[in-house]
Order: C-alpha cells, then sequence, then structure tokens
C-alpha cells in the first residue's frame, strides 16, 4: 500500500490552525494540476517558466491542440480532450474531459 502524500489545496484554505490539504494522486489533486496548468501563461512561473499555455487572445484556431498538448506534457497521469463550442462569432468555449491513467 502507498503512504499517503498530503499536497496543499489550491487555493490555499484554511482548515482549523493548518492548511487544508488533499491525497496526493487523488483524482482532487490530478484535476488541481490540471487547473494549474491551464490557468498559468507560460513564462509566469519563475521556477520553471516553460510550465503553463501560450496567450490565446486574438487566436483564430489551434487553441484546442495547444491546450491539449500543454497539459499532457505536464501533467502524464492524465488523458484529456477539449471539446469546443462557438458562443458566437468572437468566443468559444472548451470543456475539458479528465481520465485519470490508472494503473
Amino acid at each position: 500500500m502507498r503512504p499517503v502524500v498530503p499536497k496543499f489545496k489550491v487555493p490555499l484554505e484554511l482548515s482549523g490552525s493548518s492548511f487544508a490539504v488533499i491525497e496526493q494522486d487523488s483524482t482532487r489533486e490530478v484535476e488541481q494540476c490540471i487547473e494549474a496548468i491551464v490557468r498559468t501563461p507560460i513564462g509566469d512561473y519563475l521556477d520553471n517558466p516553460e510550465l503553463g499555455v501560450p496567450d490565446f487572445a486574438f487566436r483564430s484556431d489551434g487553441s484546442d491542440d495547444l491546450l491539449l498538448d500543454a497539459i499532457s506534457d505536464w501533467e502524464p497521469r492524465a488523458t484529456t480532450t477539449v471539446t469546443a463550442e462557438e458562443v458566437d462569432e468572437l468566443l468559444d468555449r472548451q470543456d475539458i474531459d479528465i481520465r485519470l491513467d490508472r494503473e
């Protein structure tokens, strides 16, 4: 049996007198890592400037592939698919479906 290794819950949250944690390799922890990847612009994380996604502003195509590439590069525990829906001619909505790769 693998030992339980707690990770800080993001965003940081107090739980009594300590920070809330989640179990490493849990579904919630993998989702949290993916959320951090897609919310981080490339270059913003000083310890690893390649982490994140490019700026999607003013892009007319290719953002689905860039998003999937970033997630697969940085979070190997998950398989993802992106479904894009055009809201109007200026706005697309993207839903990310996450499947955990369990051994």
